[in-house]
């Protein structure tokens, strides 16, 4: 992948719109309509069977918590990143993230984990995709604050992009039903 390619982010929910207008073959759908509705419902249910293959090296249980988590009735917002806007059919990585907070001045999100395909591995997919990712939160005169939950295989890829390991916060490891010996994680 060259890149000179164009990324685009999009949610869960505008996969599963494209993929249901793909198979009717329809230039759109009515989000309201009792079929639409019954097959979200089904690809909601099993949302984290499609982000298993982007995270082969994660423990399917804890892409499971984060896949299904609420927390105050906030869902963590699960991304895919793609390098075709219309078809959707290349889609190379996946993020699951939660804005957490938003003041005058600076937004937050966590990153609870960011996958990129095995077979588009180490050939720079994961510094495009991040970048793509940056761009889509972007907040014009505010400053983005990103922390980020990493496997400790990973920590290296992440410093090169500038992430700063910092301290355990407990606060944090409650907020996210984080577990310091899960995972091998590392809070960056």
């Amino acid at each position: 992948m060259s890149n000179s390619k164009k990324t685009f982010v999009f949610t869960l929910d505008e996969l599963i719109y494209e993929s249901y207008k793909l198979i009717n073959n329809k230039d759109n759908v009515n989000r309201k309509s009792k079929s639409f509705i019954k097959y979200r419902d089904k690809k909601l249910e099993k949302r984290s069977n499609y982000i298993y293959k982007f995270a082969d090296n994660i423990n399917q249980s804890y892409i499971d918590r984060i896949c299904y988590n609420d927390h105050n009735r906030k869902k963590n917002r699960i991304l895919f990143i793609s390098n075709n806007r219309k078809v959707f059919d290349d889609v190379f990585a996946t993020i699951i993230d939660r804005k957490v907070m938003d003041v005058k001045g600076k937004v937050r999100y966590i990153i609870f984990m960011f996958a990129v395909l095995p077979s588009y591995r180490k050939l720079g997919n994961g510094r495009i995709g991040l970048k793509a990712y940056f761009d889509f939160i972007e907040k014009r005169n505010k400053r983005v604050e990103i922390i980020l939950h990493s496997l400790k295989t990973s920590v290296e890829f992440y410093k090169k992009l500038g992430f700063n390991q910092i301290q355990v916060n407990f606060f944090l490891q409650k907020f996210e039903g984080y577990d310091d010996n899960d995972e091998n994680f590392v809070i960056l």
